[in-house]
């Protein structure tokens, strides 16, 4: 999924239930930061014609923040919020 579509899901989660406007905003960027690891592309398209390419976005992304780990991790910093 694209970062739009992770905020929409999440904002549909979050409209389920009898949430606050703060636990909607909660839940709904909850749904957003697993993409925080696709910010390697700005990386990737900076260094496209240097000597020194990176490959942070092919290399990393699904896999830094797509996983049961990462998304406990978001779970409980959001309920601690």
């Amino acid at each position: 999924m694209n970062p739009v579509t992770h905020l929409l899901a999440g904002w549909a989660v979050a409209n389920t239930d009898g949430l606050d406007r703060r636990g909607r905003m909660l839940v709904t960027l909850a749904g957003v930061v697993p993409d925080v690891d696709g910010l390697g592309i700005v990386a990737n398209f900076v260094t496209t014609n240097t000597a020194h390419t990176v490959d942070w976005w092919e290399n990393w992304h699904h896999v830094l923040a797509h996983n049961l780990t990462f998304g406990l991790m978001v779970t409980g910093a959001v309920y601690a919020w």
